[in-house]
């Protein structure tokens, strides 16, 4: 591995430790606190939609299971690029099912500690069903990620 994918190998590495750092710090907010933000993230939807047409909206709860899907669809893919970024390059189509099931399974273990770190923060629960969510979220992207990857060989090998 050459000096600059080690450093591009550090830097996907500690954007997936700092957006699980992110995402154990929201977790840890009161309910309080973690209904404010998402209100007012609501609001400011609404009030988007609502320059579109004045139908438009969506509801808080809405809201909340999409930040969840979305944060752990960002998760993945963060994960996707560390993971494989440790492949030698003559490895990576060789190993590509392995290191994305490696990254999904990364998001989902942080998605079950999230839901834990919320059953001891006052104001908030754990739900097996945010697991659900995030698992969802995850794994629509390692899904987008190696459909990518099946079309890009496909593009080299016909090359």
């Amino acid at each position: 591995m050459s000096r600059r994918d080690k450093i591009i190998s550090c830097i996907l590495w500690c954007a997936s430790a700092l957006w699980i750092a992110f995402i154990f710090i929201n977790s840890m907010q009161t309910g309080n606190e973690s209904g404010a933000m998402s209100g007012s993230v609501t609001d400011a939807i609404n009030a988007f939609l609502g320059s579109i047409h004045n139908s438009l909206h969506v509801s808080h709860h809405f809201v909340r299971k999409a930040a969840h899907f979305t944060e752990f669809a960002l998760l993945a893919t963060l994960l996707c690029f560390a993971v494989r970024s440790l492949t030698r390059k003559n490895d990576q189509n060789k190993h590509n099912l392995l290191w994305v099931f490696a990254a999904f399974f990364g998001a989902v273990i942080t998605a079950a500690i999230d839901e834990t770190i919320q059953l001891f923060t006052d104001g908030r629960v754990g739900s097996a069903v945010d697991v659900l969510i995030d698992s969802s979220g995850a794994a629509c992207a390692t899904l987008v990620f190696f459909l990518i990857l099946v079309v890009l060989k496909r593009k080299r090998t016909e090359i």
